[in-house]
């Protein structure tokens, strides 16, 4: 191709396009490969959620069980017995810890 002074600058140019153009189509092949081997990643993260969402929900059903069911058959069985005051109680349990902190500002002030 013969080519003159005015030319030879378009000419140019055009090559280093294609050459550009070919190494874009280069890179957006592994692009495209990368972004394969992500949605199948991402597949899966969604899988382990599912079951973590059913583990949570199962957990949360058995916490609403001991709250309610567990919880109200305890306080039947324990309706007759008498409740003894925070400091009788503090002085029986002493390691547990019975008393918030408001009610012992109350028992301070009493």
């Amino acid at each position: 191709m013969v080519t003159g002074p005015t030319t030879l600058a378009a000419i140019l140019n055009s090559l280093q396009m294609g050459f550009r153009t070919l190494a874009i189509q280069k890179h957006s092949g592994e692009v495209w490969t990368i972004l394969g081997a992500v949605k199948k990643e991402f597949e899966k993260v969604g899988g382990m959620l599912e079951k973590a969402q059913r583990n949570l929900q199962t957990a949360s059903g058995q916490i609403d069980e001991v709250l309610g069911t567990r919880t109200r058959a305890i306080q039947r069985k324990l309706k007759d017995v008498d409740t003894l005051n925070s400091r009788e109680a503090r002085a029986i349990l002493p390691e547990i810890g019975l008393l918030t902190d408001e009610e012992s500002e109350e028992e301070r002030e009493a």
